[in-house]
């Protein structure tokens, strides 16, 4: 049940949501093998140009030669470090702009190396993109934008843990090849206390994009300023999440979570410094009986954006109020 209230434009509604209904197989063959699918029910399912829809999360194999070294090979979720994104994906009521509008899911292959059980080092070379650029960014190549011979991502992440694992860090940096002359860079950096009370993490993150690979800015700031560029360039993202969740007994869990994230884009002057999206969150969990993953939920989820008085853009502020039911189903 999905309540929302939204300031800027006098909108309130009320209605039901799946916001993520997936349906998940795993499993190994032997000792070195391991597959997973991972098929999304509520997106879109026609196919793109890798040969698979966007629904599609993961349709991969691995490989493990050894105890230390995993090959894994297919459509897979690109690796971004921080423990926002390394969340199960139902646990999440709002994730952060880069996060979000990252679409992760990519055709690739990755090597992992475990020398230890406290440190993983990933690398990872994926697509950059699902489909033709063209096809994603319709009108890109009047801005002189065209595509790549070798549209890819390049990964490399590394996580370890100290103390028992009590403290926690992850570092990744990633780069995007999306046009000829054109591409992203991610850096995030995240650490996290844990404990038997429960946990607390920060992630910084840092992304610049040549042109809007996550679109949303262009598309705000083609709607209130009715700029004749489809696609902005240059802009630069930071985002800061804070998270706690602690644990009340056996079937409670209470949580907070905090975002600070801007948006600036160097090409245009009435859009340096373009906005500041504040997210605050906050909610209970009731776990009925901890060997199931069956959660009831009621949060509290608020957002307010807050656009510089250059580009003239409203300030808005949306707040919601949900009560649902997170699960996950085991067949067998």
């Amino acid at each position: 049940l999905h309540t929302e209230q939204s300031y800027g434009n006098d909108e309130f509604s009320t209605n039901f949501q799946a916001k993520n209904l997936r349906l998940e197989v795993k499993g190994q063959i032997g000792d070195k093998i391991y597959y997973r699918i991972r098929q999304r029910l509520n997106k879109a399912t026609n196919a793109t140009d890798d040969g698979l829809a966007k629904a599609t999360d993961y349709a991969m194999i691995g490989y493990r030669p050894s105890p230390q070294w995993l090959i894994s090979v297919g459509k897979m979720g690109q690796y971004f470090g921080g423990f926002e994104f390394d969340q199960n994906a139902i646990y999440v009521y709002q994730a952060s702009d880069i996060s979000d509008y990252a679409d992760g899911s990519k055709l690739g292959i990755a090597l992992t190396w475990t020398p230890t059980k406290n440190h993983t080092f990933v690398a990872q070379i994926t697509n950059a993109l699902n489909g033709n650029l063209y096809a994603e960014y319709e009108g890109i190549e009047k801005q002189e934008i065209y595509k790549s011979k070798s549209p890819l991502t390049y990964v490399a992440h590394w996580s370890g843990q100290f103390a028992e694992g009590f403290y926690r860090t992850k570092c990744n940096v990633l780069y995007r090849s999306l046009a000829k002359d054109n591409g992203s860079t991610v850096m995030v950096l995240g650490q996290s206390i844990n404990g038997k009370w429960g946990r607390v993490f920060l992630d910084y993150a840092f992304e610049h994009d040549d042109f809007d690979f996550m679109r949303f800015c262009s598309i705000e700031a083609n709607k209130h300023l009715r700029s004749n560029q489809a696609y902005l360039t240059d802009l630069t993202y930071h985002g800061l999440v804070a998270r706690t969740d602690i644990k009340i007994g056996k079937h409670l869990i209470l949580w907070a979570e905090g975002m600070y994230q801007t948006a600036s884009c160097g090409s245009n002057k009435k859009l340096d410094g373009f906005r500041k999206h504040y997210n605050y969150l906050a909610g209970i969990e009731y776990v009925p009986n901890p060997d199931y993953k069956v959660r009831y939920t009621l949060n509290y989820q608020g957002q307010y954006y807050d656009y510089s008085k250059k580009c003239g853009i409203p300030d808005q502020s949306v707040n919601r109020i949900e009560a649902g039911i997170l699960c996950r189903i085991k067949c067998f």
